[in-house]
């Protein structure tokens, strides 16, 4: 058993909320690499396979930093900080080991969210440090107040880019998905070229069903950074859990869209069958989002988490209604 202080020390409540932010964009730092890695992360790159499962691994860890931080658990999240960094230092030197040419480029994207986070993570255990030895200096104090900036920008920009149900029938019309929850680089992955006309169409229909799925995503995982806030609050509530375990679930069968969308175009011999496949797959990855978002809403929740989570579900449920119709197009004629 861990060994507990007879005088653990608490935050200040500004001094909480402000790392509990900070925390938040660690883990969605973590959430984007697993977004990206759905197209790399396979059987011939066992690098990453062990990068995204590590990603993972932190991404649950940093939910549990962010619910302690907010009621001030210094003790705890200290000793967190600690294992949270270890894991990113180890991705960080996996990173390093990667020798493949054709992913350099692939990969920078991954390592430059990689720095960003050991860079919280140390600001996190500084101001902690601070904290408990007297009061963080003002440069301290300063960065983690840019950090608590960012994830108020990017949560607006999740906000403002809800997918609609209007006008998806025609591709053009499909809502751009938000640069990053955290980050400001965004790049759609490079589907495979064609020549011909039909080919290219169905590329672009490729590319905006990429994009609300990394939505629908996004948003399953800002569900679960909303619950943050009352995992230690109602530590018996079992609907907290459930409700973080449920986004959990949509968020995979969402990323499971973008992997089985990376193998668009890696069947040129017969592309209408590849098509089909895809098509067959993504419509029951987002059933099941569907499934998920109903088990949500029936947990009944109160006050402000209920009217949070009203707008989340809202934006899945609409990512069910707009991305069964581009997926279902991806087998058009």
């Amino acid at each position: 058993m861990p060994r507990v202080s007879p005088n653990p020390f608490h935050l200040h409540a500004d001094c909480g909320e402000m790392l509990h932010n900070a925390a938040i964009i660690a883990g969605n730092l973590s959430h984007e690499c697993r977004n990206w890695l759905a197209q790399y992360a396979t059987n011939d790159y066992p690098e990453l396979q062990n990068i995204d499962a590590l990603n993972g691994q932190i991404e649950g860890q940093v939910r549990d930093l962010a619910g302690h931080l907010v009621f001030g658990l210094g003790e705890h999240c200290k000793r967190v900080v600690t294992q949270i960094s270890k894991k990113s230092k180890y991705v960080s030197r996996l990173l390093s080991t990667l020798d493949s040419d054709d992913l350099v480029e692939e990969i920078e994207f991954v390592r430059a969210a990689n720095e960003s986070q050991l860079k919280i993570l140390s600001q996190i255990d500084q101001c902690m440090m601070l904290e408990f030895c007297g009061s963080p200096t003002e440069s301290i104090k300063k960065g983690l107040r840019e950090v608590s900036k960012k994830i108020e920008i990017g949560e607006r920009k999740i906000n403002e880019n809800c997918v609609e149900t209007s006008g998806v029938a025609n591709s053009e019309q499909v809502p751009q998905a938000p640069k990053s929850v955290s980050v400001d680089y965004y790049v759609v992955p490079g589907f495979a070229d064609y020549s011909d006309a039909k080919g290219a169409s169905k590329a672009s229909i490729a590319r905006h069903l990429w994009n609300l799925a990394r939505d629908a995503s996004n948003t399953s995982h800002q569900i679960q950074n909303i619950a943050t806030r009352y995992l230690v609050s109602k530590p018996h509530q079992p609907k907290i859990n459930e409700l973080i375990n449920l986004a959990g679930q949509a968020e995979n069968q969402a990323r499971g869209s973008l992997r089985s969308l990376s193998q668009f175009g890696s069947r040129p011999y017969n592309p209408a069958q590849m098509n089909q496949q895809i098509s067959r797959q993504v419509l029951n990855q987002i059933n099941v989002v569907k499934q998920k978002v109903s088990d949500m809403e029936g947990k009944e929740f109160s006050g402000e988490l209920s009217e949070s989570l009203s707008k989340s579900f809202g934006a899945l449920y609409a990512y069910v209604c707009s991305a069964t119709i581009v997926a279902s197009a991806l087998v058009g004629k």
